[in-house]
């Protein structure tokens, strides 16, 4: 698979930002969600909102007007806007997203409310999202703004440690997906293994750390791509990449239920700070890789 991104400036009507929540409505092929980058934001943080229009060749879609909102200050009138482009076995799809900032103006429940999109004769209808905002120093250090310029001032002398981000399993994970949960005794089951981190998460040096088996099972390993290209999916709400791991065929050799291991790995993983200030990005080579490890579930099949 081959993955292109083409960003539109602001003014220009037909593109696509981010999104993150299970607001979706569907009419033959096009495919509409709403998602936010936050479900739980703090005090001084900002949270994005977005429509994103999946299935259409963005001729006919209309600059929806942004939602009302409760508890929240809107940043901007004009939506951000974004166009994503990926050619699948030769077949090409796009999505065009818009997207506002919103800031909090109070601790508790704050909602964005419905809005809706034009996309040629047809209409779509988002769902309200609901936000819990807390205080910031309820918040992960990583999801506070960092000054740009504190590296630049910072005195040589100071030999201080870095503040080093540590990743949630709501920010990484790797998840099973077995074909089937039951099978006859020699039947074929195919486990794909898919590795999910949130956007704007690097990864470095992964590597498997225990010999996977399947006892009771004939096993297979089926290709997967060595240089995958992420995918953007939306999980629990929020915006992630997922790239296979590995896929593999197992075969039960007897009757009952039995149990595949979880594949295991260890990586080094970068998190962003919550703050979308552009000059972070200039520092961001200063920040130190933390080691993560991770498991799939056990994968059990009734043979």
């Amino acid at each position: 698979m081959r993955e292109i991104s083409i960003r539109f400036l602001p003014f220009v009507i037909l593109c696509v930002t981010v999104g993150w929540l299970p607001s979706t409505v569907r009419a033959q092929d096009i495919k509409v969600q709403a998602s936010v980058s936050n479900k739980i934001i703090g005090t001084e943080e900002a949270v994005t909102y977005t429509i994103q229009v999946e299935g259409s060749d963005g001729t006919n879609i209309s600059v929806p007007p942004a939602p009302e909102a409760e508890g929240l200050t809107l940043l901007q009138s004009i939506p951000g806007t974004q166009r994503s482009v990926s050619i699948v076995n030769g077949v090409m799809a796009q999505s065009f997203g818009f997207t506002w900032t919103f800031r909090p103006t109070a601790e508790g429940r704050a909602t964005i409310g419905a809005t809706t999109i034009q996309v040629g004769d047809q209409s779509f209808h988002t769902q309200p999202v609901t936000i819990n905002v807390v205080a910031q120093t309820q918040r992960p250090t990583r999801q506070q703004q960092r000054d740009p310029f504190s590296n630049i001032l910072r005195s040589p002398f100071d030999q201080s440690p870095e503040p080093v981000a540590e990743p949630t399993k709501e920010d990484i994970f790797i998840r099973a997906l077995p074909s089937s949960r039951e099978a006859f005794q020699g039947e074929q089951v195919t486990v794909e293994y898919r590795l999910y981190f949130r956007e704007g998460i690097q990864l470095r040096q992964s590597r498997l750390t225990d010999s996977w088996d399947a006892e009771g099972f004939w096993r297979e390993e089926l290709d997967v791509e060595t240089r995958p290209i992420p995918r953007i999916v939306v999980e629990n709400g929020l915006r992630y990449n997922t790239i296979v791991l590995k896929r593999a065929a197992v075969f039960p050799t007897r009757a009952g239920e039995m149990s595949v291991d979880p594949l295991k790995i260890e990586s080094e993983a970068l998190l962003p700070f919550g703050s979308r200030d552009p000059f972070q990005s200039l520092f961001a080579l200063r920040t130190r890789f933390t080691p993560v490890q991770l498991a799939s579930p056990r994968v059990n099949i009734d043979a």
